[in-house]
């Protein structure tokens, strides 16, 4: 998969140049992983919602807090791995990953609020606020989280 990444990194760098190849590259890369880590949030909450507490609505948000750390999790592997090739601690990342992650996850929470305020509720307001949250999220990752030290740096 990596070889894959530098061979398209490297195409699209003789176009726009090195930089913003590695920038467009690691979005797209970032967007894969959060597809994985939907399914695998999914999986968990679906898992434990119906086998382990037979859908029980009462106990729902354990499922879903399962789910949702699972999902979490998953991001930091693949994100410090494959998106962001990080060669930090993961003690020092995982912390601000992790804070990151929780205001992301409030101001999406908060757009919703105002949509729903304005009228836009449901999916529609579910799909206005993922490209806000995946970009605020992205630059996040890559400027506190994962970012290159300067011994990093090519």
């Amino acid at each position: 998969m990596r070889k894959l990444i530098d061979r398209i990194t490297a195409a699209l760098a003789a176009r726009i140049g090195r930089e913003k190849a590695e920038t467009v590259v690691q979005l797209a890369c970032f967007c894969f992983v959060g597809g994985i880590n939907t399914l695998v949030d999914t999986g968990v909450f679906s898992l434990f919602y119906y086998l382990v507490f037979g859908g029980n609505d009462a106990l729902r948000a354990i499922p879903f807090t399962a789910g949702y750390l699972a999902g979490v999790v998953c991001s930091f592997i693949l994100n410090r791995t494959l998106t962001f090739r990080s060669k930090g601690s993961v003690k020092k990342q995982w912390l601000p990953f992790l804070i990151v992650n929780l205001i992301t996850l409030g101001l999406g929470q908060g757009a919703l609020a105002l949509l729903g305020a304005a009228g836009i509720e449901g999916i529609l307001a579910k799909l206005i606020t993922v490209p806000v949250t995946l970009i605020i999220n992205f630059i996040g990752s890559r400027l506190i989280v994962f970012r290159k030290e300067p011994a990093e740096k090519e």
